[in-house]
């Protein structure tokens, strides 16, 4: 197993919504076609306003901005029809990204942005899911529990 520098956090309870928030501060009503970047007929896709993620920490123990370090954020594209179940998504990629502290009124919190993403998706509508990931239950040992929560965007149009 590869060594990865885990970084030390504030202990939380179990993973429960009751102790982190997810929204989705902005996002894109449109995905725009910006031309093939490979052999394979991936494109990529520009949103029309940039997708803007907070997660908040803060519950009975206020989170501190080094607990961040250890949420990644990975998108999905799904199809409109089947969003409320998990379907095969179309070949979409975006790196996992890791979350940005940033000091608010109500403590620190994560915040991530997204101006695209790189898909072989045919035009059409869809919608984003969001899954907030633990990396540190993925290298200690517990990856089947590392998603912490999913978030789905309203609908988006591939065009």
């Amino acid at each position: 197993m590869p060594k990865f520098p885990l970084i030390p956090f504030v202990p939380k309870p179990e993973p429960t919504s009751s102790y982190f928030k997810v929204k989705l501060a902005l996002q894109p009503t449109k995905i725009v076609t910006a031309g093939v970047t490979d052999t394979q007929g991936f494109f990529l896709g520009i949103f029309s306003e940039k997708l803007k993620i907070v997660v908040d920490l803060n519950g009975e123990t206020k989170a501190l901005a080094i607990d961040y370090n250890r949420i990644m954020i990975n998108l999905t594209l799904l199809p409109a029809s089947t969003s409320s179940t998990i379907s095969k998504p179309a070949n979409t990629t975006v790196p996992l990204v890791l979350l940005q502290p940033v000091l608010q009124a109500q403590g620190w919190v994560g915040e991530t942005e997204f101006g695209g993403i790189v898909t072989d998706a045919p035009p059409g509508d869809y919608h984003i899911k969001v899954e907030l990931i633990d990396m540190t239950m993925i290298f200690n040992g517990q990856a089947s529990t590392a998603i912490l929560g999913t978030l789905v965007s309203k609908g988006v149009k591939l065009v």
